[in-house]
């Protein structure tokens, strides 16, 4: 199956020859590569987020050991063990400040420079595109931070990653796939009466689904740069548009 599964993203991708050829496939098939390329786009997109990622989260409990105060918190109640308003700062490139103040001198993030987190006695304060949002201690569980243990809480996130991850990724794809793969139905369904032929919504789905294989090749090298393109979403809708007109008309070519 997984042979069968990259034979035919690859012929999708190279040889228009090839939609005549599944286009008639039953649905159940259809499905089944649906499955494969959420979970094989999901797999990939999980890699290469955490090749980006996870350095970064390392970087910050590497960070954090030297320059986080040890605290704690028990019953929703945070305590420093340390002079306060305690300050630090963080800069992955643009430098995040953390204060922890349990005295009451800082009760709100808006007089500190954003992006920072105030942490006091009772709340957690996030300041980040001139929003803040507050966090109860009490929603937490109990916790203990001092720099003997942050290690472990890496190794806890680290682990925690990939498994939830892929899980999101996965539920994304078996979203936005066959959205798409609905959305660009009509346009096969336009293709294939400028030839006097009228594919059913199977047909179509089918044809719209295999097109989005270049769109998606080509989304997960944009990842793998690390690149953030603006509005990518029309760009892979135009490359999956173009793909369904063409298969559709070359299947189109063998019906008539």
């Amino acid at each position: 199956m997984i042979k069968d599964f990259f034979r035919q993203a690859y012929a999708s991708i190279t040889d228009f020859e090839f939609y005549p050829r599944i286009v008639d496939q039953s649905f159940r098939k259809t499905l089944f590569f649906l499955l494969f390329l959420a979970g094989f786009t999901a797999l990939v997109t999980t890699i290469l987020v955490g090749f980006q990622i996870l350095p970064e989260v390392s970087g910050f409990f590497k960070w954090a050991e030297q320059e986080f105060p040890p605290f704690h918190i028990r019953d929703g109640i945070m305590t420093v063990d340390a002079d306060q308003p305690f300050f630090c700062s963080y800069n992955p490139g643009e430098p995040v400040t953390f204060v922890f103040d349990t005295t009451g001198t800082y009760t709100s993030p808006e007089p500190l420079k954003e992006p920072a987190l105030l942490l006091t006695d009772d709340q957690l304060f996030i300041l980040l595109g001139g929003q803040t949002q507050a966090y109860s201690w009490k929603d937490f569980v109990s916790l203990e931070i001092h720099n003997g243990n942050l290690n472990n809480y890496r190794r806890v996130v680290i682990l925690l990653f990939f498994p939830i991850a892929y899980s999101s990724y996965l539920l994304w794809s078996l979203f936005y796939i066959p959205l798409f793969a609905l959305l660009l139905s009509p346009i096969s369904r336009f293709a294939g009466l400028t030839f006097g032929v009228r594919f059913p919504l199977q047909k179509t789905f089918t044809i719209a689904l295999y097109s989005q294989i270049p769109a998606t090749v080509i989304d997960l090298a944009v990842q793998a740069t690390g690149l953030n393109i603006s509005y990518f979403i029309l760009i892979y809708f135009a490359i999956s548009a173009i793909y369904t007109y063409l298969a559709t008309q070359k299947c189109s070519l063998i019906d008539t």
